[in-house]
């Protein structure tokens, strides 16, 4: 939780099945990203639950404690003047009202709270089934990172091109866990002459994710070797590991042939040592003099 109050550039309500929430609109950072806060003592103690009890909740759920954040906002007009009120964004609101008890809010209450909630879990099981819903909500959440709409284009195409060579490796024998990692990296030295794991070490990563620091360029060309995997082994309806590892090679080189070529046309190098780490790519990929605008072994996955 930031311990410095946030103040609101507009305050609005939000319609909650028939009932106004009060909300304020903060600017959160220099590039003017916006974030709605809800207030939410008044939400708790309007379903006549104990704030105490829901304070220590929230200060037990790692997620919730993380970005609960202090907003000044307008007390009733009966009270006037302003006070500083603990608020979840309104992206959270869900989660947090998720997790409450029904039979302890107020009797006329419970029914709309438990509407709400089977509301939740159909929401969340078509977040994860319906392949649409979950592409956007993985694009609303490299969004909130920072990440700019072109790389998050590029980022969302990589993940389509991995896993259809994953399915495919599965489809030609090859085992998940370690032979997916082994034919990624073989992949990744023809492509760009270096391991996975050399990769992260160059961007100075550890524990973070490899493609989601990746430039624009990396990720095109860790999809073109990809892909190129794929069609390879496609057409020579490959079968085993060992089959599987020499269309990764031949994949591999496909894309390192190509990066070469473009290396000698651009004079510039595709391999980067740059991170997001500190910087989101937004503003990363700015020209200097302009205003703001799983380990990678274990990203076999995406």
């Amino acid at each position: 939780m930031n311990e410095q109050s946030l103040e609101p550039v507009r305050e609005v309500t939000v319609d909650f099945y028939g009932d106004e929430i009060p909300t304020a609109l903060v600017v959160i950072d220099e590039d003017g990203r916006q974030v709605i806060y809800v207030p939410v003592r008044p939400l708790v103690e309007y379903m006549g639950l104990s704030w105490p009890g829901q304070w220590e909740r929230i200060k037990r759920d790692a997620v919730l404690s993380e970005i609960v954040q202090g907003v000044r906002v307008t007390r009733t007009p009966e009270e006037g003047g302003t006070q500083v009120m603990l608020c979840l964004p309104l992206d959270y609101i869900n989660g947090f009202l998720f997790g409450i008890n029904a039979n302890r809010v107020k009797p006329e209450l419970r029914d709309r709270l438990i509407t709400y909630q089977r509301e939740c879990y159909q929401v969340l099981s078509a977040a994860f089934l319906d392949p649409a819903a979950a592409v956007e909500r993985l694009r609303a959440l490299y969004r909130q990172k920072g990440y700019s709409d072109r790389w998050i284009d590029s980022r969302l195409r990589s993940i389509s091109v991995r896993n259809e060579l994953t399915e495919e490796w599965k489809q030609r024998g090859v085992e998940k866990d370690a032979e997916f990692a082994v034919l990624t990296a073989v992949i990744s030295r023809g492509t760009f002459g270096v391991s996975p794991r050399e990769h992260k070490d160059l961007k100075g990563l550890k524990q973070q994710n490899l493609r989601d620091h990746m430039t624009n360029e990396e990720l095109v060309f860790t999809m073109l070797g990809e892909l190129a995997t794929t069609r390879i082994a496609r057409r020579d309806d490959v079968q085993g590991f060992d089959q599987n590892e020499k269309a990764a090679e031949e994949g591999g080189e496909l894309a390192g042939d190509a990066r070469r070529d473009f290396e000698l046309q651009t004079g510039a190098p595709v391999l980067s040592s740059r991170n997001f780490l500190k910087q989101p790519e937004a503003q990363e990929s700015l020209p200097l003099d302009e205003p703001d605008e799983q380990s990678d072994e274990d990203d076999e996955k995406d």
